[in-house]
Protein backbone atom coordinates (compact mmCIF):
# COMPACT_ATOMS: atom_id res chain seq x y z
CA UNK A 1 0.00 0.00 0.00
CA UNK A 2 1.30 3.38 -0.92
CA UNK A 3 0.03 6.81 1.04
CA UNK A 4 0.52 9.56 -1.41
CA UNK A 5 0.05 13.12 -0.62
CA UNK A 6 -0.06 16.58 -3.31
CA UNK A 7 2.49 19.67 -2.62
CA UNK A 8 -0.03 21.93 -2.00
CA UNK A 9 -1.63 21.44 -5.70
CA UNK A 10 -4.64 23.59 -5.23
CA UNK A 11 -2.13 26.65 -4.37
CA UNK A 12 0.40 26.26 -7.66
CA UNK A 13 -1.72 24.68 -10.36
CA UNK A 14 -3.88 27.00 -12.31
CA UNK A 15 -7.42 26.22 -11.66
CA UNK A 16 -8.59 24.99 -14.69
CA UNK A 17 -6.23 22.26 -14.45
CA UNK A 18 -7.56 21.21 -10.69
CA UNK A 19 -8.26 17.68 -12.09
CA UNK A 20 -7.19 14.42 -10.64
CA UNK A 21 -9.85 12.00 -11.51
CA UNK A 22 -7.99 10.96 -14.75
CA UNK A 23 -4.98 9.61 -11.90
CA UNK A 24 -6.28 5.91 -11.90
CA UNK A 25 -6.25 5.55 -15.50
CA UNK A 26 -3.84 2.86 -17.02
CA UNK A 27 -3.21 1.53 -13.31
CA UNK A 28 -3.13 -1.90 -12.60
CA UNK A 29 -3.74 -1.39 -8.52
CA UNK A 30 -6.80 0.02 -6.88
CA UNK A 31 -6.88 3.72 -6.13
CA UNK A 32 -8.32 5.98 -3.68
CA UNK A 33 -8.55 9.60 -3.81
CA UNK A 34 -10.14 12.65 -1.30
CA UNK A 35 -9.15 16.06 -1.67
CA UNK A 36 -5.39 16.36 -2.01
CA UNK A 37 -4.68 12.47 -0.76
CA UNK A 38 -4.34 9.30 -2.27
CA UNK A 39 -4.12 5.83 -1.50
CA UNK A 40 -2.69 3.46 -3.58
CA UNK A 41 -2.76 -0.80 -2.42
CA UNK A 42 -2.56 -4.56 -4.05
CA UNK A 43 -2.86 -7.69 -2.88
CA UNK A 44 0.60 -8.81 -2.81
CA UNK A 45 1.01 -12.59 -3.65
CA UNK A 46 4.27 -13.50 -5.67
CA UNK A 47 7.17 -10.82 -6.36
CA UNK A 48 5.31 -10.37 -9.71
CA UNK A 49 2.65 -8.29 -7.58
CA UNK A 50 5.35 -5.69 -6.16
CA UNK A 51 6.80 -5.51 -9.72
CA UNK A 52 2.75 -4.36 -10.15
CA UNK A 53 3.09 -1.48 -7.46
CA UNK A 54 6.19 -0.60 -8.44
CA UNK A 55 5.50 0.05 -12.04
CA UNK A 56 1.94 2.20 -11.15
CA UNK A 57 4.55 4.53 -9.14
CA UNK A 58 6.27 4.98 -11.80
CA UNK A 59 3.63 6.03 -14.04
CA UNK A 60 2.63 8.45 -11.33
CA UNK A 61 5.62 10.34 -11.50
CA UNK A 62 4.83 10.30 -15.20
CA UNK A 63 1.44 11.20 -14.30
CA UNK A 64 2.53 14.36 -12.34
CA UNK A 65 4.87 15.56 -14.94
CA UNK A 66 1.88 16.29 -17.26
CA UNK A 67 -0.87 17.15 -15.36
CA UNK A 68 1.28 19.49 -13.15
CA UNK A 69 0.15 18.20 -10.17
CA UNK A 70 3.19 17.29 -8.07
CA UNK A 71 3.38 14.86 -5.14
CA UNK A 72 4.96 15.51 -1.95
CA UNK A 73 8.09 13.03 -1.61
CA UNK A 74 8.39 13.51 2.51
CA UNK A 75 4.68 12.90 3.18
CA UNK A 76 4.53 9.65 0.65
CA UNK A 77 4.84 6.18 2.27
CA UNK A 78 4.71 2.95 1.84
CA UNK A 79 3.39 0.02 4.35
CA UNK A 80 2.80 -3.71 3.87
CA UNK A 81 -0.42 -4.99 5.47
CA UNK A 82 -0.85 -8.37 7.54
CA UNK A 83 -2.25 -10.12 10.20
CA UNK A 84 0.51 -11.97 11.38
CA UNK A 85 4.02 -10.08 11.23
CA UNK A 86 4.64 -8.71 7.80
CA UNK A 87 7.93 -8.16 5.76
CA UNK A 88 8.20 -4.73 4.35
CA UNK A 89 9.25 -4.51 0.79
CA UNK A 90 10.80 -1.52 -0.79
CA UNK A 91 9.37 0.67 -3.24
CA UNK A 92 11.05 3.73 -5.21
CA UNK A 93 9.28 6.89 -5.36
CA UNK A 94 9.95 10.85 -7.06
CA UNK A 95 13.57 9.01 -7.36
CA UNK A 96 13.49 8.65 -3.79
CA UNK A 97 13.33 4.77 -1.37
CA UNK A 98 9.91 5.22 -0.07
CA UNK A 99 10.17 3.96 4.33
CA UNK A 100 8.01 1.44 5.15
CA UNK A 101 6.81 2.13 8.48
CA UNK A 102 4.46 0.00 11.18
CA UNK A 103 1.65 2.82 10.85
CA UNK A 104 0.86 5.84 8.93
CA UNK A 105 -2.07 8.43 9.45
CA UNK A 106 -4.91 8.13 6.21
CA UNK A 107 -7.70 10.90 6.36
CA UNK A 108 -7.09 11.42 10.61
CA UNK A 109 -7.20 7.58 11.48
CA UNK A 110 -3.64 5.86 12.17
CA UNK A 111 -3.18 2.61 9.96
CA UNK A 112 -1.45 0.15 11.36
CA UNK A 113 0.62 -2.33 9.43
CA UNK A 114 -0.55 -5.54 11.53
CA UNK A 115 -3.98 -4.13 10.97
CA UNK A 116 -4.64 -3.68 15.00
CA UNK A 117 -5.95 -0.09 16.41
CA UNK A 118 -3.28 0.39 19.40
CA UNK A 119 -2.17 3.37 17.59
CA UNK A 120 -5.08 5.14 16.22
CA UNK A 121 -6.50 4.76 19.83
CA UNK A 122 -2.80 5.92 21.81
CA UNK A 123 -3.39 8.88 19.24
CA UNK A 124 -6.85 9.46 20.16
CA UNK A 125 -6.57 9.62 23.70
CA UNK A 126 -3.72 11.77 23.51
CA UNK A 127 -4.99 14.09 21.23
CA UNK A 128 -8.67 14.18 23.87
CA UNK A 129 -6.45 15.03 26.85
CA UNK A 130 -4.49 17.70 25.20
CA UNK A 131 -8.08 19.37 23.95
CA UNK A 132 -9.53 18.08 27.85
CA UNK A 133 -6.77 19.93 29.41
CA UNK A 134 -6.77 23.19 27.57
CA UNK A 135 -11.05 22.93 28.86
CA UNK A 136 -9.77 22.52 32.32
CA UNK A 137 -7.12 25.35 32.49
CA UNK A 138 -9.69 27.97 30.82
CA UNK A 139 -12.87 26.93 32.15
CA UNK A 140 -12.08 25.96 35.70
CA UNK A 141 -14.35 28.35 37.70
CA UNK A 142 -17.29 27.80 34.87
CA UNK A 143 -20.18 26.19 36.32
CA UNK A 144 -20.76 22.52 35.25
CA UNK A 145 -22.67 22.67 31.92
CA UNK A 146 -20.21 25.08 30.75
CA UNK A 147 -17.51 22.58 30.96
CA UNK A 148 -19.65 20.10 29.44
CA UNK A 149 -20.71 21.80 26.77
CA UNK A 150 -17.11 22.51 25.40
CA UNK A 151 -16.62 19.03 26.02
CA UNK A 152 -19.17 17.90 23.75
CA UNK A 153 -18.31 20.28 21.39
CA UNK A 154 -14.33 19.59 21.23
CA UNK A 155 -13.55 16.17 22.93
CA UNK A 156 -16.14 14.08 21.75
CA UNK A 157 -15.73 14.93 18.15
CA UNK A 158 -12.11 13.65 18.71
CA UNK A 159 -13.01 10.55 19.96
CA UNK A 160 -16.18 9.81 17.67
CA UNK A 161 -14.33 10.74 14.32
CA UNK A 162 -14.27 7.67 12.00
CA UNK A 163 -15.85 5.51 14.72
CA UNK A 164 -17.29 3.26 12.62
CA UNK A 165 -14.55 1.85 10.62
CA UNK A 166 -12.13 1.80 13.83
CA UNK A 167 -14.55 1.13 16.98
CA UNK A 168 -13.10 -1.06 19.58
CA UNK A 169 -13.32 -4.31 20.70
CA UNK A 170 -10.09 -5.08 22.74
CA UNK A 171 -10.24 -4.84 26.30
CA UNK A 172 -7.28 -2.51 26.22
CA UNK A 173 -8.42 0.08 23.95
CA UNK A 174 -11.70 0.38 25.42
CA UNK A 175 -9.87 1.39 28.57
CA UNK A 176 -7.71 3.68 27.04
CA UNK A 177 -10.97 5.67 25.56
CA UNK A 178 -12.74 5.58 28.83
CA UNK A 179 -10.02 6.65 30.57
CA UNK A 180 -10.92 9.89 29.04
CA UNK A 181 -14.49 9.81 29.75
CA UNK A 182 -13.33 9.38 33.35
CA UNK A 183 -11.25 12.86 33.45
CA UNK A 184 -13.81 14.62 31.58
CA UNK A 185 -16.20 13.47 34.48
CA UNK A 186 -14.06 14.73 37.49
CA UNK A 187 -13.15 17.91 35.62
CA UNK A 188 -16.47 19.01 35.35
CA UNK A 189 -17.99 17.88 38.88
CA UNK A 190 -14.58 17.73 41.42
CA UNK A 191 -15.41 21.34 42.75
CA UNK A 192 -19.00 21.20 43.08
CA UNK A 193 -18.48 17.53 45.47
CA UNK A 194 -15.52 18.97 47.24
CA UNK A 195 -17.31 22.15 48.06
CA UNK A 196 -20.75 20.22 48.76
CA UNK A 197 -18.62 17.71 51.35
CA UNK A 198 -16.69 20.61 53.16
CA UNK A 199 -20.23 22.66 53.66
CA UNK A 200 -21.49 19.38 55.29
CA UNK A 201 -18.62 19.13 57.67
CA UNK A 202 -18.64 22.98 58.48
CA UNK A 203 -22.70 22.48 59.53
CA UNK A 204 -22.60 18.85 61.26
CA UNK A 205 -24.92 17.84 58.78
CA UNK A 206 -21.90 14.17 58.71
CA UNK A 207 -20.29 12.71 61.15
CA UNK A 208 -16.58 14.52 60.04
CA UNK A 209 -14.77 16.53 62.38
CA UNK A 210 -13.83 19.57 59.53
CA UNK A 211 -10.30 20.57 62.22
CA UNK A 212 -9.21 17.09 61.72
CA UNK A 213 -9.17 17.36 58.02
CA UNK A 214 -9.00 20.82 57.05
CA UNK A 215 -7.23 23.77 58.23
CA UNK A 216 -7.38 27.05 57.31
CA UNK A 217 -4.02 28.79 55.46
CA UNK A 218 -3.45 32.26 53.98
CA UNK A 219 -1.74 33.48 50.82
CA UNK A 220 -0.09 36.50 50.58
CA UNK A 221 1.28 37.77 46.92
CA UNK A 222 1.80 41.19 45.40
CA UNK A 223 -1.45 41.53 44.08
CA UNK A 224 -3.65 40.01 46.62
CA UNK A 225 -4.21 38.59 50.06
CA UNK A 226 -6.37 35.65 50.46
CA UNK A 227 -7.88 33.88 52.95
CA UNK A 228 -8.13 29.52 51.55
CA UNK A 229 -8.62 25.75 52.84
CA UNK A 230 -6.40 22.99 53.26
CA UNK A 231 -6.07 19.71 53.84
CA UNK A 232 -3.75 18.97 56.53
CA UNK A 233 -0.84 17.04 55.91
CA UNK A 234 -1.96 14.02 58.49
CA UNK A 235 -5.07 13.94 56.63
CA UNK A 236 -3.36 13.03 53.10
CA UNK A 237 -0.98 10.83 55.11
CA UNK A 238 -3.98 9.03 56.80
CA UNK A 239 -5.85 8.59 53.53
CA UNK A 240 -3.09 7.13 51.41
CA UNK A 241 -2.70 4.47 54.38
Amino acid sequence: MAILDFTKAFDKVPHKRLYINDLPKNLTSNVRLFADDCLLYLLVKSDNDISLLQNDLLKLEEWQNTSLMKFNPTKCFTMTLASRKPTPNLYTFCSQQRNSGKSHCYLGVQISNTLNWTAQCNSVARKSQQTLGVIRRNLNKCPTHIKSIAYTTLVRPILEYASASWDPHCLKHIKTLERVQRQAARCSRRNIKRLSIIYKMEHNIIDIPLDHYIQYNTRSSRKCYSRFLQIRYSARKHCLQ
